[in-house]
């Protein structure tokens, strides 16, 4: 029954209010990174760019939902489509090409993620609404995928740690 009450407080919260999040870089058919339009200068540009750094006035640390995303290098992407009650999630990529998925439903999220190097793909879903989860997944090298489908009990507080070049882990986490 508890269950039953945890599944529709977190569908009318989805249907509601979805929280996605996507970043890219763009660039023309010259290979040339695009820039924004509409400013005078570059460093215009620039000034308006720092100043979209903010820190957002949090009253209740327990209500939170919080998703840091740090880029250092060409062509990475994220995407982020979580539900949940209060979140803290970070995902920091160092190189190019590296990617991150997540598409999870929980009460309360933790999740780390830190791709150093070219190529590394993570991909976490978990849609079925569990009340933790919680991952510390760090990728050191080339070419590394991790796919995490599902959480349990067993996978709810999980750390990877890969190291090398092209390595490949795939976890399946159901009841």
């Amino acid at each position: 029954m508890k269950n039953s009450i945890y599944f529709l407080v977190f569908g009318i919260f989805f249907l509601l209010n979805p929280f996605t999040s996507h970043s890219q870089s763009q660039t023309n058919t010259d290979g040339v990174t695009l820039s924004l339009q509409g400013f005078q200068s570059r460093s215009s540009e620039l000034n308006f760019l720092a100043n979209q750094n903010y820190s957002p006035n949090i009253t209740s640390a327990t209500s939170s939902n919080i998703v840091n995303i740090k880029q250092i290098g060409d062509f990475n992407e994220v995407s982020s489509k979580t539900i949940s009650a209060q979140s803290n999630i970070d995902l920091i990529q160092n190189g190019d090409y590296n990617n991150i998925e997540l598409n999870l439903n929980a009460a309360v999220i933790n999740e780390r993620v830190i791709q150093n190097g070219d190529r590394n793909t993570f991909v976490d879903i978990n849609t079925f609404g569990v009340n933790l989860h919680e991952a510390e997944i760090i990728q050191n090298g080339n070419n590394q995928s991790l796919t995490w489908y599902g959480s349990n009990s067993i996978s709810e507080r999980m750390k990877v740690n890969m190291q090398g070049n092209d390595k490949i882990i795939e976890v399946r986490s159901f009841n």
